[in-house]
């Protein structure tokens, strides 16, 4: 009699493997090779392993992504506690002046200047490739920012290159790269449409340590007045005072205030503080903005206007609650 084994039971049984023994079964036959790359079966590993390993597993993690580091997790658990650490691979570059610029993306990627080239390093596969040749431009600079997505394969690094010519003026370029288990894709330069020569003019090398967000929004100028890019529209918005503010405050310079801005997956939120008197009392403004993911371009940079709540709190009265549907 014919009996059949259900193809979650297999993939139960398989998971108490560990996985190197997964990889070894797999060379058995052309059947058990086609059992060993199932996406359920390695998420189920993963969720049962007793080893060290990092977050997951999640629904944007590919297979490949599940296999190669339960295998490595698994393989380093083997030997951490028996043997010293020791060195996997290293990458040496002369780095001189202004050229001591490097950052790491996503845990895997050193993107670093050498000379007129901006290169990436992948310590796993040990390999190099250039990013973007700026021998156009002897006098360049870049600051990256990794801009996370629930989709691995849309994971993106963005490069803001900043360009000096010989007049001491600068030009800037904002270069996108997408995110896959194989590497970074080809550069796609970033337009928007929010954004003229007075944006621009904001947006200076001064600015480099503000160059930060969560997907989709990148905060390109912390400082007043702070400069917003959506990379889903190309747009760009500047944060508004609120109106709950009174006069005497809003009156008040800008620069007086302390910002701080949070960025989310769904929206803008704004913290503004303002100390004063020998007490250091503080004046507190909470607002969260979203931002309309079909933007219409216009000429200048508009400012967010799409609040869904305030919190304002006047020292030492109860504080006032403004809410927007």
């Amino acid at each position: 009699m014919n009996t059949t084994v259900d193809l979650d039971v297999i993939h139960h049984i398989l998971s108490l493997l560990s996985p190197c023994e997964i990889l070894r079964f797999r060379q058995v036959s052309k059947k058990s090779r086609d059992l060993t790359y199932s996406h359920a079966l390695w998420k189920e590993v993963y969720a049962n392993a007793r080893f060290p390993r990092p977050p997951g597993p999640f629904s944007w993690q590919s297979t490949r992504y599940l296999e190669r580091t339960l295998v490595q997790s698994e393989l380093v658990s083997k030997t951490w506690t028996s043997q010293p650490p020791k060195l996997l691979s290293r990458t040496l570059t002369e780095w001189t002046g202004s050229d001591f610029i490097w950052t790491v993306v996503f845990g895997r990627w050193c993107i670093f200047l050498e000379g007129s080239k901006i290169r990436c390093y992948d310590i796993d596969s040990d390999t190099y490739h250039s990013l973007y040749d700026g021998a156009a431009y002897p006098n360049f600079r870049f600051t990256a920012h990794m801009a996370n997505t629930a989709d691995i394969n849309e994971h993106r690094v963005c490069l803001l290159l900043f360009h000096t010519n010989d007049q001491q003026s600068e030009s800037r370029r904002l270069l996108a790269f997408r995110i896959n288990d194989d590497g970074l894709s080809e550069p796609e330069t970033i337009g928007w449409t929010h954004i003229g020569s007075q944006g621009l003019d904001l947006w200076n090398s001064a600015d480099r340590d503000g160059f930060h967000g969560s997907t989709p929004f990148i905060i390109v100028r912390r400082h007043h007045p702070c400069l917003i890019l959506d990379l889903r529209t190309r747009c760009s918005y500047r944060l508004p005072m609120s109106k709950m503010i009174p006069n005497d405050l809003a009156n008040r310079s800008s620069d007086t205030w302390y910002k701080n801005v949070i960025l989310t997956k769904t929206h803008v939120i704004s913290v503004w503080m303002y100390t004063s008197g020998p007490s250091f009392d503080a004046t507190v403004l909470i607002q969260a903005f979203v931002v309309s993911d079909s933007a219409i371009p216009h000429d200048s940079i508009p400012s967010l206007d799409r609040s869904t709540s305030e919190f304002f709190m006047l020292p030492p009265t109860d504080p006032l609650q403004n809410k927007a549907i």
